[in-house]
């Protein structure tokens, strides 16, 4: 088994997208609710640029 180094793998931007994401849906967003795909106009932008920021 690999030894953990404690370094993220992930791609600086797929980070900064799922992040900019999860604190906006996740958040205080009162229109977004993720588990049924609701999003707000925000909410629905941020999903879209985290959906096509590749992850390699």
């Amino acid at each position: 088994m690999p030894e953990h180094t404690g370094t993220s793998t992930e791609p600086t931007a797929w980070i900064a997208a799922r992040d900019a994401f999860h604190r906006h849906a996740l958040g205080k967003c009162p229109d977004c609710y993720p588990p049924l795909g609701r999003y707000c106009i925000t909410g629905a932008d941020l999903r879209a640029i985290y959906d096509r920021t590749p992850w390699s």
